[in-house]
């Protein structure tokens, strides 16, 4: 009940203000809405053509590249920062992305997200591959609930779209940023447009990010070098194309874990302290004489990646409609060695994929449409191996995924205030695999012998969505929709039954987007409902991975349904021509109805557990989603100070709140995040004409050590966590020409 009276507070509080709106001044739209002491709109592309965030029907968070700049954005996980309802992890090589509780809980380089994520317009299919995009950036925007209509497969939970600066005809600039602080870090970025021609411009961006480890043994570092290129061919206003090419090489240490009872003190797996702890706990599970070939955790790990793309984007005015057509081509490589539980892993990783979407879009007076075609083809070379003295093993596979879909989306015109929308996507979808597991000569019958495994699965999906839009005033539209998301099944690189079907989720959404006060109040506010089945659960599991073999292996599973719920408010104010306040507050009720998964072992784990292995089932129906926070939030400030001769001093407050969570599926207590605040704040001078600036900031000023995954090592019994960055603190200078 004490919802729903805030609920209808906040819906009765914007309906006076509705009613209450100037006609005359409303008239004024969007696109226009740049006088000083405004909020203004951010125009964005997620429905497949370019519109209003405030005049499209979709829960939506759209930062521009200068505010991301502001908030020390430059990986994927600063963005949790921004975004409330968005939880990010990455370990090892692995990203994993969350919406509302959906995501992936990528456990092996087979995994795919469910969140789908975009670099200009084109799909990123390894979450190994996220890293580098960060820098220059004109937006990104954060979609929550199914996409499946415009994005397809593994849009389950919605999408993120990364939208860098493009060349700009006719100009010439220079950008550059230096940043230095704790952790010995230090940022280089810098870009360059340069005109060609009078039809032809390019732009080159880079950036460079190098800092110490954040744990004690010094993981969790970052030495990392990002390119990008892009060359634009506009003979008209009704034709351009744009190639635009990225590079991204990442070394160092890499990510890795701090163990549960140590992750206050930033302690990481190879620290004296860690490597004792470790070695009590073989030795009093195993004894001296198995206990002691089990290796402790080294300070050896590194990380060799890199990934290089080159993508197209043709747009053309055919009259009747426009032409876009986005052919991309990706290759990322994986070659690392890590403890991810403690326990020495390596992983070499190639992956390559191609894809080409065509469509034709238009935009006029009593119709919005969209149509299209997409195809994906993705090969896939994976190596992991587990040194565990007596436990080893090693798997080698070839995974090769290709994706058909059809697809089409309209809004139309009933009347000047009401619109509905309609789409669907067809999509027909691929998969085999082929490889080999061994195992430690202590647990095979047949030791030092590979066993194969293959298998092929083939899918079909259709999904939908159907709306409403109504504009209850000149500044405030309410919609109201329905729609389906899909994401296909898969492999484990373990011999069969090695395979996972689909899931599908279902969201039922209703909200209002307003904007009063002449464009300085905006007060958007969504309610959801999804219904989410089949939900693919990945998790380590120490059990067979072949007939009579046994080892660690990442597993995933389908558990069942799971029923998710709440509401985001979205709240600005432009209190004065100098200051802006934000409040961006989620509420997220999410069930795991039906959570039932089989691990070949006995794990460590807070749920119900019936049978034996080598098949155990673990009951977690009635608890929450992993990574499901009831309340969350961010509340930003943001002060403008003239201090005379167009110079200005900028005050940046931005402070993330969290209620508590589980961070894993084993929902032991130790692997709760309790309830958190994280808050960042930036000071920053800046010149005459912005010509240069020079700022102090400090990140986490709280120095809260947040756990975003945590897991049991079965082996041992041991727990560990995956922590984001402690406090961080430094300078910042940037110039412009």
């Amino acid at each position: 009940m004490r919802i729903r009276r805030q609920g209808a507070f906040i819906t009765g509080t914007a309906l006076a203000l509705i009613a209450a709106q100037n006609p005359a001044a409303a008239q004024q739209t969007a696109a226009t809405q740049a006088d000083d002491g405004a909020l203004e709109d951010i125009v964005i592309t997620a429905e497949r053509v370019e519109s209003s965030s405030q005049r499209s029907a979709l829960a939506i968070t759209a930062v521009e590249g200068d505010a991301l700049d502001r908030a020390g954005v430059t990986k994927v996980t600063d963005l949790v920062k921004l975004v409330p309802g968005l939880e990010i992890a990455s370990a090892g090589t692995l990203t994993q992305v969350y919406v509302r509780g959906v995501g992936a809980n990528a456990a092996s380089s087979y995994a795919e997200g469910a969140v789908a994520v975009n670099l200009d317009q084109a799909y990123i299919a390894r979450p190994t591959a996220i890293g580098g995009a960060f820098f220059d950036l004109d937006r990104v925007e954060i979609v929550k609930g199914p996409q499946g209509t415009l994005y397809g497969r593994n849009a389950t939970g919605g999408a993120m779209n990364i939208v860098t600066r493009k060349p700009v005809l006719g100009e010439f600039g220079l950008e550059g940023l230096v940043e230095v602080g704790n952790y010995d870090a230090v940022k280089l970025n810098a870009a360059i447009n340069v005109p060609l021609s009078d039809v032809s411009a390019a732009r080159i961006a880079g950036q460079y990010v190098k800092h110490d480890g954040y744990l004690s043994d010094g993981y969790n570092d970052d030495d990392s070098l990002s390119l990008r290129g892009h060359v634009l061919f506009e003979p008209s206003d009704r034709f351009s194309l744009l190639v635009s090419s990225d590079y991204y090489r990442q070394k160092g240490m890499g990510q890795s874990w701090a163990i549960y009872s140590q992750r206050n003190d930033w302690i990481g797996p190879s620290d004296p302290r860690s490597q004792a702890l470790f070695s009590a706990a073989a030795l009093g599970r195993y004894g001296p004489a198995l206990g002691s070939q089990i290796p402790v955790p080294q300070n050896n790990g590194y990380v060799d990646n890199d990934t290089f793309d080159i993508r197209a984007t043709l747009t053309w005015d055919l009259d009747f409609a426009d032409l876009t057509i986005v052919p991309d081509y990706r290759r990322s490589t994986v070659d690392t060695i890590f403890y991810p539980n403690g326990v020495l892993g390596a992983i070499k990783d190639v992956a390559k994929q191609r894809s080409l979407e065509v469509r034709l879009s238009d935009k006029r007076d009593n119709l919005t449409w969209v149509v299209g075609g997409y195809y994906f083809h993705e090969t896939q070379d994976t190596f992991y191996s587990y040194t565990q003295g007596l436990f080893n093993q090693e798997v080698y596979g070839d995974l090769d995924s290709k994706n058909f879909a059809l697809f089409g989306q309209a809004t139309y015109s009933l009347t000047p205030d009401f619109r509905v929308t309609g789409g669907a996507r067809y999509t027909k979808e691929n998969k085999g695999q082929l490889g080999t597991v061994f195992c430690s000569a202590l647990f095979c019958p047949l030791p030092g012998v590979r066993v194969p495994f293959d298998g092929d699965l083939s899918f079909d999906n259709i999904s939908w969505k159907v709306g409403a839009e109504f504009d209850v005033a000149p500044q405030s539209m309410a919609y109201a929709s329905v729609s389906r998301g899909y994401k296909g099944g898969g492999f484990s690189p373990i011999v069969a039954p090695n395979t996972f079907g689909s899931e599908k989720l279902t969201a039922y959404v209703i909200g209002i987007k307003n904007r009063f006060l002449d464009n300085r109040l905006q007060v958007n506010l969504e309610g959801f409902y999804w219904d989410y089945i089949g939900q693919q659960v990945g998790f380590l599991s120490s059990g067979q991975i072949a007939p009579g073999q046994v080892g660690n292996v990442f597993v995933t599973e389908n558990i069942g349904k799971s029923t998710i719920k709440g509401f985001d408010l979205d709240v600005a104010v432009q209190a004065s021509s100098t200051i802006r306040l934000g409040a961006r507050i989620g509420y997220l009720d999410a069930t795991a109805d039906d959570f039932v998964y089989t691990p070949a072992s006995v794990p460590a784990s807070a749920c119900d557990i019936s049978g034996a292995p080598p098949r155990v089932n673990v009951d977690c129906s009635g608890r929450d989603l992993p990574r499901s926070p009831k309340w969350s939030g961010t509340l930003t400030y943001d002060q403008t100070i003239p201090l005379g001769n167009e110079a200005e001093l900028l005050i940046n407050i931005g402070s993330r709140f969290s209620s508590s969570y589980s961070s894993s599926i084993f929902y032991l207590p130790q692997h709760r995040q309790g309830s958190y605040t994280r808050t960042d704040m930036s000071l920053t001078y800046v010149a005459p004409e912005n010509r240069w600036s020079l700022g102090a900031f400090v990140n986490n000023i709280e120095d809260k050590a947040v756990v975003t995954m945590a897991g049991t090592f079965s082996l041992m019994r041991v727990d560990y966590v995956n922590l984001q960055p402690p406090r961080t603190y430094g300078l910042r200078a940037t110039i412009n020409f």
